[in-house]
């Protein structure tokens, strides 16, 4: 999360204040916050944040307890909790916020120096995805407690793959050209140093952009090699004015879902998108009515979130065991 001076007055200073969450961070981590300006000669820069954030206990493998199963099924994982504190640690009164799961806790060795912590996800867990948090009380650190998530998939008798829709939308054209001999510049503004000369009518690469210039890939030009023939492409800088667009991104392509059945049969008795901006529908039919193919489609751009949920498409069958089948749509911007 970052605050920050919106003006700054000439001759004068800005702060940019930033936190970073660091519940869930161990070790050396590295967090950046990128600056936009309208300075000409700094359009954009970047500060870096480095931390080594060092822990009173460390969970293996992971702090977060996974589990996949099926409907219907108990599943037990096991993780070990380390003391990393110089003195030695009393764990005790593990508790989980939910009663789909049970956790048991006992010393591993010397105690004071190593735990087991035992989670068991009971069989009667839902389709989807269910989650719960483990408090640990702490004697002995300066912390009271330390947290443990679990996360659990639950598996229906209908697969769904992939479980998540992500379509990749650029909001920059894919391609532009020159409209005449321009300069490729190291930076955004036009006293930034000459990368190369480009010709007119030369295809260049969007990879970014800013309010003026594009960030682009050009082909690299080697004046000392016989004319067609080129070394490495470069990256840089052109004005938006002095390019016009070729190609452009266009409708998004639509993506797939299969839903499958191994044991018995079902149909789909009708499919709904939670918003106006995506579409599906069936388009393919194994017969025997043990899977589906679905075509999921982006309808309209206008509007989309920065990289996140756009909506879901609500499948509805005659399973009884899975009536209702969600599947999330994404969208990263770049």
């Amino acid at each position: 999360m970052t605050n920050f001076d919106k003006v700054i007055p000439p001759g004068s200073e800005g702060k940019v204040y930033a936190s970073v969450d660091l519940s869930h961070a161990k070790g050396e981590i590295e967090k950046n916050v990128e600056i936009t300006t309208n300075d000409p000669d700094m359009p954009s820069t970047r500060l870096f944040v480095k931390a080594n954030v060092k822990t009173y206990v460390e969970v293996q493998p992971s702090d977060v307890v996974r589990f996949t199963l099926n409907k219907g099924e108990s599943q037990t994982q096991e993780v070990v909790i380390n003391n990393t504190y110089e003195k030695p640690l009393k764990l005790h009164d593990a508790v989980v916020d939910s009663d789909l799961f049970e956790v048991k806790m006992q010393p591993a060795g010397n105690e004071g120096k190593q735990y087991r912590l035992s989670v068991t996800a009971k069989n009667n867990l839902k389709i989807g995805v269910q989650k719960a948090n483990i408090k640990i009380a702490v004697d002995g650190a300066p912390i009271e407690s330390f947290p443990v998530q679990v996360l659990a998939i639950v598996r229906g008798p209908i697969a769904v793959l992939p479980q998540t829709v992500a379509f990749a939308i650029h909001t920059y054209p894919d391609q532009v050209e020159t409209q005449s001999a321009i300069d490729l510049r190291q930076q955004a503004n036009p006293t930034s140093t000459i990368v190369q000369k480009i010709d007119s009518g030369t295809p260049l690469q969007v990879i970014a952009q800013n309010t003026d210039w594009y960030q682009v890939i050009a082909p690299g030009v080697d004046q000392k090699k016989a004319p067609g023939q080129t070394k490495e492409e470069k990256i840089g800088w052109v004005s938006k004015s002095a390019v016009k667009v070729t190609r452009d991104t266009g409708d998004l392509p639509p993506q797939t879902v299969t839903l499958q059945k191994k044991q018995g049969t079902f149909k789909i008795l009708n499919i709904v998108a939670g918003t106006s901006k995506i579409k599906a529908e069936q388009i393919q039919n194994s017969g025997d009515g043990k899977s589906y193919t679905l075509k999921i489609m982006v309808t309209d751009t206008k509007g989309l979130p920065q990289n996140g949920s756009i909506g879901s498409i609500l499948v509805r069958t005659d399973d009884p065991d899975q009536p209702d089948i969600n599947i999330p749509v994404f969208v990263l911007v770049t």
